[in-house]
């Protein structure tokens, strides 16, 4: 059997006995290739999306339960509340959830799902608009353009073929929070089967080198506007062939500054292949403002974000552990070491991370 299903428990006992349950995928709408049993193939990115859209409606219409779906540019999560009563009845529902993939009149269906995403531009992807996403998904080579001629050209062939070789036989990360044991996981793998084909799919990218072009800024018909993208690639090596820093390192360095510009509401892209953030109403980071003790009070704050997540916002708390568990990020164990740094160790990283990525202003062209 092709998939895996890498499970893990977080107990905790929520009042009428609530259980979130989030898988996390390697794929998304801004990957492309994938290697399949050692041979590269390409996967329309758009038949993901036209999964995803049916796969929601099935769920609310056929099975009478919600659950979520989200296609991001570098990853894709599902989930679900449950009970302890009824978990085994939704896992039978997930499983077909996983499995459905709809036949029959495609034209009709896919003439609804080109309508519903080309013209709701402005809202898809979450994350301001798509010429922002070529900036923070460059590793991944997306473009707006090419994703909106997938969507229009996308083929029944081809939502089969990303059915049964992401779906159904790519590696799932599971995350069970509630008051749940060990006997959970059993009845996950039980009640969801692996694939019966052996593909053994991985999602696979192309880094920048230095001969790539990157944008310095992006024009934009909306008047007055001035933002800054930060681009920082956990990937870069340093002089001696080791990493210069880790996924962990950039995800902290964007909390601080999430903290710090809390009030224009930044937005982070993290994923297997990019991480980024957008920060509105600047053109560049000042850290002159950031003295020991107001670096110390973000520092505090994010120390105490995963317990008001756990407690407060159980399923944004479960989306974000699967999210940077994908990312070879451990949320747990990240939050321990941020716990042992010193203010001189946090203070080197934020200079560090920041001095090697990479920026883009976004202006009006007005």
């Amino acid at each position: 059997m092709s998939k895996k299903y890498d499970v893990l428990l977080q107990p905790f006992e929520y009042p009428k006995d609530r259980i979130y349950t989030t898988l996390g995928y390697n794929f998304g709408f801004s990957l492309k290739h994938y290697q399949i049993n050692h041979e590269i193939y390409q996967i329309n990115p758009a038949s993901i999306l036209f999964l995803a859209f049916y796969k929601k409606k099935f769920a609310q219409e056929k099975l009478g339960k919600i659950i979520e779906i989200s296609v991001n540019p570098g990853n894709t999560t599902i989930s679900f509340v449950s009970t302890s009563k009824k978990i085994i009845e939704d896992f039978k529902k997930l499983n077909q959830f996983i499995l459905f993939n709809p036949e029959g009149e495609f034209e009709e269906r896919k003439k609804i799902f080109v309508e519903e995403y080309l013209t709701k531009e402005n809202e898809f992807p979450n994350i301001f608009n798509l010429s922002i996403l070529e900036f923070l998904g460059q590793n991944k080579r997306f473009s707006r353009y090419e994703l909106f001629n997938h969507i229009q050209k996308v083929t029944q062939d081809e939502v089969n073929f990303a059915q049964k070789v992401l779906f159904e036989a790519m590696e799932t990360k599971v995350f069970i929070l509630g008051d749940i044991n060990e006997k959970v996981c059993q009845l996950l793998k039980e009640t969801v089967p692996t694939s019966k084909q052996d593909y053994n799919p991985k999602s696979i990218f192309f880094p920048l080198t230095e001969k790539d072009i990157v944008a310095k800024e992006v024009l934009v018909q909306e008047e007055g506007k001035r933002d800054l993208l930060i681009h920082s690639n956990p990937n870069h090596q340093s002089d001696n062939g080791m990493l210069s820093f880790s996924a962990a390192d950039v995800f902290l360095v964007y909390q601080i500054l999430s903290e710090h510009y809390r009030d224009l509401h930044p937005t982070l892209l993290i994923d297997c292949a990019d991480m980024g953030i957008h920060i509105a109403g600047i053109n560049r980071i000042d850290l002159s403002k950031i003295d020991d003790v107001t670096l110390t009070t973000y520092i505090d704050r994010i120390k105490k974000q995963p317990s008001y997540l756990i407690k407060e916002r159980p399923k944004l708390y479960s989306m974000l552990f699967v999210v940077l568990w994908l990312s070879k990020i451990d949320y747990i164990g990240y939050n321990i070491t941020i716990t042992n740094q010193s203010l001189s160790e946090i203070r080197y990283l934020l200079s560090k991370v920041l001095d090697e990525s990479l920026f883009c202003t976004v202006n009006s062209n007005k």
